[in-house]
């Protein structure tokens, strides 16, 4: 499945991850935070790649 979003909405997406990536309490495991870590990470690949062509 292939999902298209205006670059507004990848941005958005990208700040939430962000935000609640440094919102999360201490007791949350390690591997959540890396997943959306990176998550966040795998995004930004996308995007900088489709700006690309």
């Amino acid at each position: 499945m292939k999902l298209t979003l205006t670059k507004q909405e990848v941005l958005l997406i990208q700040l939430l991850l962000h935000i609640y990536k440094n919102d999360l309490p201490d007791d949350v495991t390690e591997k959540h935070g890396r997943f959306v870590g990176k998550l966040y990470k795998k995004i930004k690949r996308q995007v900088i790649n489709q700006l690309k062509q």
